[in-house]
Parts: C-alpha cells; sequence; structure tokens
C-alpha cells in the first residue's frame, strides 16, 4: 500500500497490483481534507484505490493495462482522462466517483457497478456523451 500525502501531484506513472494492506487500497490516501492529483495509472490485475475521509479526494490521468479499478472510501475520486483504455470492471464500493470525460471508465467491454451506498457524478456540465458504458446499480 502506497499512502499519499495532502497536495501532492505527481505526473510519474504508477502500476497497481492488488487491493493493498487489509483491502484498504493499493493506492491510499487516509487524510481528511486532501486532494491529490496523478498521472498515468497501469493497472496490472483487479487493483483498488481507497479515500478513506468524504472531505479528501484523488484525481487520476489516464487509466490503463488489463485489471479492474476498485474504489473504496468514504471519499472522492476523479476519473479526468479521454485516454482511458483498462480492460477490467469499474466498481464504486463506497464514496463518489467523479467522472467527466468520455471515455473515463476504460473499455465499455466490462461495464461500471456501483454498489448499495456509493455513488456516480457523471459531469453534465462539460455537455459530455459517454461512451456506451454498461451500469450496474445495486
Amino acid at each position: 500500500t502506497l499512502n499519499l500525502a495532502n497536495g501532492s501531484s505527481m505526473a510519474e506513472e504508477f502500476t497497481l497490483n492488488g487491493t493493498g494492506i487489509s483491502s484498504s487500497g493499493a493506492l491510499h490516501l487516509e487524510t481528511a481534507s486532501s486532494f491529490i492529483s496523478l498521472g498515468t495509472v497501469t493497472l496490472s490485475s483487479n487493483s483498488s484505490i481507497g479515500v478513506d475521509q468524504s472531505t479528501s479526494r484523488i484525481t487520476l490521468g489516464a487509466v490503463t493495462g488489463s485489471g479492474g479499478l476498485t474504489k473504496v472510501g468514504a471519499g472522492g475520486m476523479r476519473l479526468n482522462s479521454n485516454t482511458s483504455d483498462y480492460m477490467g470492471v469499474t466498481t464504486i464500493s463506497a464514496g463518489t466517483v467523479f467522472a467527466n470525460q468520455v471515455n473515463s471508465f476504460g473499455s465499455t467491454a466490462a461495464g461500471t457497478v456501483v454498489e448499495s451506498g456509493a455513488a456516480i457524478n457523471l459531469d453534465a456540465t462539460t455537455g459530455t456523451t459517454y461512451a456506451a458504458e454498461g451500469f450496474t446499480l445495486s
């Protein structure tokens, strides 16, 4: 598990593999009122990103790779790239995932699952038409 500090902005590419310690996320933001921006994230297997506090948010650049992405924790995550092409399912287990780009959720083949108590926010203010993504709402 890589724990990130408030205000970090990193252009380096990250490769994630798995769910991290105690399934808290292979990439983990635990501090309240923290905001982190990252560059490209490669999913080499099904992986999770944790944002613990509801007042915190992590922003991802392009997400690539063969794995799926699971968002855990009460905080927010913004998928902020039109070039994401990861192949696995996007699962929102808790908190909110924000998206404002056509291909925010990677490949449309796997779909997106929003579990009970979690939320998805499609930013309609940008006038975006999303790719033909299948959504399952629990």
